[in-house]
């Protein structure tokens, strides 16, 4: 589902609580972070920030880290 206020979900990947979650952006950002400090959220909610990109760029990969 796409919203004009977060646009279009850019992946979905399955993790345990112990896992860290890993983005990469085309112009190189990486995003590493504990998916324990990933809130959860109900039916209705929109989905969770998990990186804010710049101008320009975009997600190129998504991933799990298992600890």
């Amino acid at each position: 589902m796409s919203t004009t206020k977060n646009g279009e979900a850019v992946g979905l990947k399955m993790v345990n609580e112990d896992d860290e979650l890993m983005v990469i952006t085309q112009k190189g950002m990486i995003v590493r972070c504990p998916v324990k400090d990933i809130r959860t959220t109900g039916r209705s909610a929109q989905g969770v920030r998990i990186i804010k990109l710049d101008s320009g760029d975009g997600v190129a990969s998504i991933g799990p880290r298992v600890a």
